[in-house]
């Protein structure tokens, strides 16, 4: 499953605290969206939120479209 892979990837990266900056996130949720995965979409999204990053409105716009 494709999420997954990418959750393990963040996880990867936090840990070796390389967490992901927010233009990251939003390429994966423009790819997720656009396979029409949305709930993926919306679990990657808040995994941006909890790491306290802040989405840009094009973010918000992609996630919105989900």
């Amino acid at each position: 499953m494709l999420v997954q892979e990418v959750m393990n990837l963040f996880s990867e990266m936090k840990e070796k605290e390389n967490i992901p900056k927010v233009f990251i996130y939003i390429i994966v949720l423009k790819g997720f969206c656009k396979e029409n995965k949305c709930d993926d979409t919306k679990k990657i999204f808040k995994k941006m939120k909890d790491n306290g990053l802040v989405s840009n409105g094009f973010g918000y716009r992609i996630h919105g479209l989900c």
